[in-house]
């Protein structure tokens, strides 16, 4: 008869902790002055693309997901012709659950200087990426190592890079 009472105040605390994961936003956004939560909905709704590339293990994958260039838009990049003069000093910044870091600059993202786009994959063959690589991998087909395809992304920010002051 004693062990209901905290089994009564267990269920309740489980389910609140399951609805708070589930309010987890997918990922976090910075545009260089303030934090995005971009949520499931958000991400769903982003036009998506696939690519073809090679995995580590150099079979041919086919990833899918949402292009760089879209998550540049929402944290307002400059792109294509904008991006010139200061704006040269503008990087993106992944980071994932782990702590590594990937840095690229805005120019080798952007379809004016690079061929093929780079993509946040969050499917690999048709099926959502594991616990491993998911739920969000960085995909750069032109990249000749693997270093940069982070895998486990959770948060990009648009960074400026300036000379340290003397």
């Amino acid at each position: 008869m004693r062990f209901k009472f905290p089994f009564i105040l267990a269920v309740p605390a489980f389910v609140l902790c399951a609805s708070l994961l589930a309010a987890e936003p997918v990922l976090h956004l910075h545009d260089g002055t303030r934090w995005k939560e971009l949520q499931p909905q958000e991400w769903q709704e982003l036009p998506r693309q696939e690519l073809q590339g090679k995995a580590r293990n150099g079979e041919t994958r086919t990833y899918s997901g949402v292009a760089i260039a879209e998550l540049l838009k929402l944290l307002q990049a400059p792109a294509g012709g904008d991006l010139r003069g200061g704006a040269m000093n503008r990087a993106l910044l992944l980071s994932a659950s782990d702590g590594y870091r990937v840095v690229f600059s805005l120019a080798e993202l952007d379809a004016s200087f690079r061929k093929n786009p780079a993509l946040l994959a969050d499917r690999v063959d048709g099926v959502p990426l594991d616990a491993h690589e998911g739920p969000f991998m960085l995909v750069v087909p032109e990249d000749a190592r693997h270093s940069r395809w982070i895998r486990q992304v959770n948060r990009i920010m648009l960074v400026s890079v300036d000379e340290p002051a003397p």
